[in-house]
């Protein structure tokens, strides 16, 4: 398989697992910014793949190290760890998210590694579509974002640019390994994924659905991925499995 095909692989771990990690400020160790992503210092989170063959899982690990507050913006330092488990057990990657959050809109970058196809980890860096204040999260509510995923393996290098377009579908009730949420807020995202320039460029859609709780953040997300042409190419769904640090808000 190619160093390209790896570097989609890694651009879809980044966008898929990396890019949308909890975010927000938890009212006991930080001034309030956004309830659907909390930045507790010493919070932890672990996502399970639910859709990985019975004898393979992958757990995604994150910890916020630290948060800071300057001229009315919130920052959080996470450092985020994906392993698979089961018979073969072994790390896949791993880096660090950095959260902004001013006036209650988030924005994300990462910095980190993602296993390519050959085996080997690719270097990411990434600045990733924000998410708007709590206040206009609201049934119906929508907008666009955009981002930016850069890649490296050796001394190939690969960017994807994304386009987001998300709308809020309302307030659900959600189960997850880690509870049971009866007010989850749900969004769903159309995002175009478009790697290189000029006439080689690869383009791919994916439609991803997340469930956010007040006071906890993601805690379940379903994401399909679609060729131009749309053919499915990849599924992946992950739930939340625990965390410590928390407290879901009414």
């Amino acid at each position: 398989m190619s160093v390209r095909r790896g570097h989609r692989r890694a651009t879809l771990l980044v966008v898929a697992c990396l890019g949308l990690a909890p975010a927000g400020c938890s009212a006991r160790t930080a001034p309030s910014c956004n309830p659907y992503f909390p930045m507790a210092e010493g919070a932890t989170w672990a996502y399970r793949d639910l859709r990985r063959s019975g004898d393979t899982s992958v757990e995604r690990r994150l910890a916020v190290e630290s948060v800071d507050r300057d001229d009315q913006v919130v920052t959080a330092v996470l450092s985020q760890a994906v392993s698979t488990g089961g018979t073969a057990p072994g790390g896949t990657g791993g880096g660090r998210t950095i959260l902004r959050c001013s006036g209650g809109a988030v924005a994300t970058s990462v910095e980190g590694t993602a296993k390519a196809a050959s085996g080997a980890s690719a270097r990411v860096r990434a600045e990733l579509p924000g998410f708007p204040a709590a206040d206009r999260l609201v049934s119906g509510y929508e907008w666009k974002s955009e981002g930016r995923v850069e890649t490296q393996d050796g001394y190939d290098r690969s960017t994807t640019t994304i386009r987001r377009e998300s709308r809020v579908d309302g307030f659900f009730p959600v189960q997850t390994s880690a509870g049971s949420f009866p007010g989850a807020l749900r969004v769903t995202s159309i995002e175009t994924l478009r790697t290189g320039d000029g006439p080689g460029a690869r383009e791919a859609r994916q439609e991803v659905r997340e469930w956010y709780v007040r006071g906890v953040g993601l805690v379940k997300r379903d994401t399909r991925l679609a060729d131009a042409s749309g053919r499915e190419q990849a599924a992946s769904a992950e739930e939340l499995v625990r965390f410590e640090g928390l407290r879901a808000e009414p």
